[in-house]
């Protein structure tokens, strides 16, 4: 993920454009553009509007395990 204060937009890559519109839906994010780029790995980036990330996993114990 990558953030561009300067656009206000968060970047994050794709195998597939579909899979673009699909993070917009479930997560209630702006898609501004889908960006097909010349690279074999995740060759799409997803451009969204604003500062967005994914919800944390419920796994997620990077802050300490809350028994």
């Amino acid at each position: 993920m990558t953030y561009d204060p300067t656009d206000d937009e968060t970047i994050y890559p794709a195998a597939y454009e579909i899979f673009c519109k699909k993070m917009a839906q479930r997560y209630n994010w702006k898609l501004k553009e889908a960006r097909r780029l010349n690279r074999d790995v995740l060759p799409v980036d997803c451009i969204f509007e604003g500062d967005v990330e994914f919800p944390k996993s419920p796994m997620d114990w990077s802050k300490g395990r809350d028994v």
